[in-house]
């Protein structure tokens, strides 16, 4: 077979961890394949002890037929048979079989099922609508169904559910609010603060009462002054009250003194505190919701003895954990490859860290990182590539094979600008006939232009479509 030079470096090279920047159409998945079939024929490596990662059971399926087709090609039929057992899957799949075979260690049946996303997603509307019919039967949960609305209140929990897991909690909680500016605060309490600025506000009033022939400013942050000590009197007020509290800007010296603005100082850090103790008192609320979805939805799964994807990788990466476990995958896999490593979140990456060794093979491309897949997270792949860049471990296919010249040049105009300096453009690899004619034409709307109907009345939808979308189409 023949390969580009890059290609070629990224075959060759299969000690050692290795991340590969690949652009589109620029032949991966040729060099996965060859990667394997070369471990197997010139490394001695058995097909079992090669773990492969895929995004997709399709992109799985496929690997393993190319992987097969090219043993069988280079005489090596036994190799072949033996790639029908062999660990290429998604990462929930390889979770699934790791699973099956420690299910006892994390509790739970070996013949579970697996749901897929919409089994999934109508389990999760069940468990919300009870754990809100409990919820509402408190004064303080009814009222905040009635603040926010079922909806809202549904997405928000849910949503913040997942983000939860995928960070990692595999029975999410809330974070405390307000600890962080607690912190930057030394540890002072809002009533300490609180009654700081009643100091201040009385030493202010003190000086400014002693200022000759005071001006309008001067007056006014007096009269601002005199209501410190009632509206702080029943303790720290919402954050909206406390604006009340704010002294008068200008050129008057008597009101930039450095009581003055210690005053203002202080004012900031009660409003920022009463911001987070009010903040926490909703979030009290909110933790309690989201407990309840999650164990309603825990025993809703649990009574079908069924697991949800985040499931297969949350108790997968606890079984991992356990240091018998963990280890006797890492002696089993003396190879590990991992396609479309840019779409990984944080605990899919380590799951791939608990069975990897030191030939680890990840392949991505930040650029095609646009759907935020199950919560993936973009930063930890380049963060994994500029660690290994500084090490002279990370590489690059630039060459595009899949779409003409002419395409690319327009393409890389186009993002060259959007994505910016780490921009990495796609080389052509294709040998095209010239075209008659150009291949790629710009269409434009104007989106003013198409704002007015042909009477002049605004029109701005056409259809339940805005109507520069409508031109564009037509175009």
């Amino acid at each position: 077979m023949r390969f580009t030079p890059e290609q070629l470096h990224a075959i060759e090279r299969r000690k050692g961890d290795m991340l590969l920047d690949a652009g589109a159409g620029s032949g991966k998945t040729t060099v996965l394949v060859e990667r394997f079939a070369r471990a197997v024929q010139e490394d001695g490596v058995d097909v079992s002890a090669i773990l492969t990662i895929t995004f997709t059971e399709k992109a799985a399926a496929e690997l393993r037929e190319r992987i097969r087709t090219r043993l069988r090609a280079v005489g090596d039929d036994t190799a072949a048979l033996a790639t029908e057992g062999a660990w290429i899957s998604t990462i929930h799949g390889f979770c699934a079989r790791v699973l099956r075979t420690h299910a006892l260690v994390v509790g739970i049946a070996p013949d579970f099922q697996v749901l897929d996303e919409q089994a999934s997603n109508a389990l999760a509307q069940q468990a919300f609508e009870l754990a809100l019919a409990d919820f509402a039967r408190s004064d303080d949960g009814a009222e905040l169904i009635a603040a926010h609305g079922p909806g809202a209140l549904q997405r928000s929990i849910t949503q913040t559910y997942a983000e939860l897991r995928a960070r990692g909690e595999l029975a999410p909680q809330l974070p405390e609010a307000g600890g962080d500016r607690q912190r930057q605060l030394g540890g002072r309490s809002a009533e300490r603060v609180r009654l700081e600025l009643l100091e201040l506000a009385t030493q202010a009033r003190r000086e400014l009462g002693a200022t000759a022939a005071p001006g309008k400013q001067v007056a006014a942050a007096l009269r601002t002054l005199e209501s410190v000590a009632p509206l702080l009197a029943g303790g720290v007020p919402w954050p909206g009250e406390l604006e009340r509290l704010e002294l008068p800007g200008g050129n008057a010296k008597a009101l930039r003194s450095d009581t003055c603005e210690l005053y203002r100082d202080t004012l900031e850090q009660l409003r920022a505190l009463s911001v987070d103790e009010h903040a926490q008192i909703a979030r009290e609320l909110l933790n309690v919701l989201l407990v309840a979805y999650g164990e309603r939805y825990t025993q809703l799964k649990r009574e079908r003895s069924a697991l949800d994807f985040e499931d297969l990788e949350l108790l997968a990466r606890e079984v991992l954990r356990r240091k018998d476990v963990g280890r006797r995958y890492r002696e089993r896999f003396s190879r590990v490859m991992v396609d479309e490593m840019q779409d990984t979140n944080r605990v899919q990456l380590e799951l791939i860290d608990l069975v990897a060794g030191v030939d680890l093979f990840m392949v991505g491309d930040a650029q095609q990182s646009i759907y935020g897949f199950r919560h993936a997270d973009v930063e930890l792949f380049e963060e994994r590539g500029r660690k290994l860049q500084g090490i002279g471990a990370r590489a690059s296919l630039q060459t595009n094979f899949r779409s003409r010249a002419e395409l690319l040049t327009a393409i890389n105009a186009a993002f060259s600008e959007a994505i910016g300096p780490g921009f990495r453009p796609l080389l052509p690899g294709r040998e095209d006939h010239a075209a008659p004619e150009p291949l790629v034409e710009l269409l434009v709307v104007d989106r003013d232009a198409v704002a007015q109907s042909e009477g002049g009345e605004p029109a701005a939808q056409a259809g339940g479509a805005a109507l520069w979308r409508v031109a564009e189409a037509r175009a």
